[in-house]
């Protein structure tokens, strides 16, 4: 990636140096925060993953998210695990004695 400064009249290029992560991977059953963020992820940052509603973490029910963090790699990515928690339907269920 380059950058050109100084106007069209004075042209020098330079290289850029990527200090970002963006667009985090997605997971199956898993939100992730980075549309609520408005921002792309700091080298350093975590992405912070969420089961969807009424799913829960498969190995851990109590737990309440899962984080990767942004690697400072020369393209920003994230370092993601080769195993993937994974988020599970809730089993609780609701019986209604008044619904029509």
């Amino acid at each position: 990636m380059y950058v050109v400064l100084n106007g069209p009249s004075h042209p020098q290029v330079l290289p850029c140096q990527w200090v970002q992560c963006i667009d985090p991977p997605t997971r199956e059953n898993m939100t992730h925060d980075y549309a609520s963020r408005g921002a792309p992820y700091e080298f350093g940052e975590e992405a912070v993953y969420t089961c969807r509603s009424n799913y829960y973490f498969e190995e851990d029910r109590a737990k309440a998210d899962h984080r990767i963090p942004c690697l400072s790699d020369p393209v920003g990515t994230f370092d993601e695990p080769d195993t993937w928690p994974r988020c599970v339907a809730s089993n609780i269920c609701a019986f209604c004695f008044f619904c029509n």
